[in-house]
């Protein structure tokens, strides 16, 4: 898989506002610029038009590239709140798919896993697969299939002022266990990242990570990219 190293993905889950994302990219983007680096950016589903044209608009849009946080297990049709991978086909490169969010507020299951990503692969979108320990057996079902594969503890997914990181050893044999069912995948880390834990992920094994909480704040995860461009 063609994919830059380290491989950040910027999760902003359900927050910010138009003015804020595009005052978030011109900071963040510069950055990148001076460095050569690469960001995947996931937006709330909203942002993606007016953060796309404003990324090209500032020649950014070759190093901040934009993915969904999600995609509809259905092709278009009568659902109501849904957006599927044909709409955002064209606007975004990636996707996230499997967050723990996803599976424990809405109830993924696996059989949605399995369709989300079949139609994210149909539109020509990247799927970034997110598992737990108990999901890890999913990996197998994309067996020598290259792909991004974040292993994300459930434990460890932040709330402001509760960062409770996995530890690296212990997140490192998780990634062992992802590469063992499919020696393809491109291996992330999700759940408390932050600018003081990253080389200690990358030093494992780990090609990059998904941050949530850490992406929110321009300086915060400048200092996070500082650290896992080092």
């Amino acid at each position: 898989m063609a994919i830059f190293k380290p491989a950040i993905v910027a999760n902003w889950k359900a927050n910010k506002t138009q003015e804020q994302a595009l005052s978030w990219i011109e900071k963040v983007g510069s950055f990148l610029e001076e460095k050569s680096g690469e960001i995947i950016l996931c937006p709330p589903f909203i942002l993606i038009s007016p953060l796309r044209e404003r990324l090209r608009a500032l020649g950014f849009s070759d190093f901040i590239h934009l993915g969904a946080q999600n995609i509809s297990h259905y092709e278009c049709g009568p659902y109501t709140g849904e957006v599927t991978a044909e709409q955002l086909s064209g606007l975004v490169e990636y996707s996230l798919i499997g967050h723990s969010e996803r599976r424990r507020l809405f109830g993924e299951k696996e059989k949605d896993i399995v369709q989300k990503i079949n139609l994210a692969k149909k539109w020509q979108i990247k799927p970034i697969l997110l598992v737990d320990l108990p999901q890890v057996n999913e990996v197998s079902l994309y067996a020598d299939q290259e792909m991004l594969v974040c292993y994300e503890p459930i434990s460890a997914i932040s709330t402001p002022g509760d960062y409770r990181p996995d530890n690296p050893e212990d997140a490192s044999r998780a990634a062992k266990e992802i590469l063992a069912r499919n020696s393809k995948a491109v291996v992330l880390y999700g759940g408390s990242v932050n600018q003081a834990n990253a080389q200690s992920f990358l030093k494992v094994g780990f090609s990059g990570f998904v941050v949530g909480q850490a992406s929110l704040g321009e300086d915060d995860f400048i200092g996070l990219l500082t650290a896992s461009f080092t």
